[in-house]
């Protein structure tokens, strides 16, 4: 059995209440939303087409298309989601360097 519990203050809907199925987002910002929300941190847009949330602890999670390097500001431990990726190129972490746009590691 599993439990899906929303949280109070969500905006995406993790269930549909009618009939019990998990509930379609309306798309990437939604889904950061939610999270955003569940997890009490702050979200916005940090560069063109590219979404982000700040978690309550300080790490922060970005989605858009394309490598992060040379676009996306960052700290170790940061995330970033590539949209349009492949392998080694979906998943970045970045390891190095505090507040640049390097140090991004395709997983």
């Amino acid at each position: 059995m599993t439990l899906l519990v929303n949280p109070p203050n969500a905006q995406l809907p993790l269930v549909n209440t009618t009939s019990g199925a998990p509930a379609l987002g309306s798309g990437g910002l939604a889904f950061l939303q939610g999270i955003t929300n569940a997890l009490n941190g702050t979200q916005g847009v940090v560069a063109s087409g590219v979404n982000q949330i700040t978690l309550g602890i300080g790490i922060k999670v970005s989605a858009g298309t394309g490598s992060p390097n040379s676009v996306v500001s960052g700290n170790p431990g940061d995330l970033y989601l590539n949209l349009s990726g492949g392998a080694s190129t979906t998943f970045y972490v970045k390891e190095s360097g505090t507040n640049t746009k390097t140090g991004w590691s395709g997983k």
